[in-house]
């Protein structure tokens, strides 16, 4: 059931990709490692983050929004934003909001990227994670229509 869910999530965030967007394709590894989608709006700093994966029987989600705030040169902008993120099993699902920070490398239709994400966990019970062991991510996506 949750390998299809994964598969019907991950055909979702394709096909949201609309040409007002530049659509960035690629993986995240950290915790969890992962399938990541970005949808990059033309001419604007906003742009949206979700990225998928199976980790230990369960279904890992995660959406942010992001703002460009600071841009060090033209392909190197600095991001921060707030999201969402679940993870679905069996016997230990939880929820919580996730306020990423983070920086991009661009190399033509390539990005590089790196964030820090202080999660604070509403279900099954409220906690903040500020750990970097347990809320980072590493990553590179390709982007069609740039």
């Amino acid at each position: 059931m949750i390998h299809r869910l994964f598969l019907v999530v991950v055909c979702a965030l394709t096909l949201l990709s609309q040409k007002a967007f530049a659509t960035g394709v690629g993986v995240s590894f950290g915790q969890p490692h992962e399938v990541a989608l970005s949808l990059k709006s033309a001419n604007s700093s906003k742009s949206y983050a979700f990225a998928a994966s199976w980790k230990n029987n369960g279904l890992y989600l995660h959406g942010d929004y992001l703002l460009s705030t600071f841009v060090l040169s033209r392909n190197v902008p600095l991001y921060a934003g707030i999201g969402a993120r679940a993870n679905i099993s069996d016997n230990n699902s939880n929820l919580g909001i996730r306020i990423p920070f983070g920086m991009a490398v661009f190399f033509s239709k390539l990005e590089i990227f790196f964030e820090i994400v202080p999660t604070l966990m509403l279900a099954p019970e409220m906690d903040f994670i500020t750990d970097p062991s347990q809320s980072y991510g590493i990553g590179a996506r390709y982007h069609f229509n740039f």
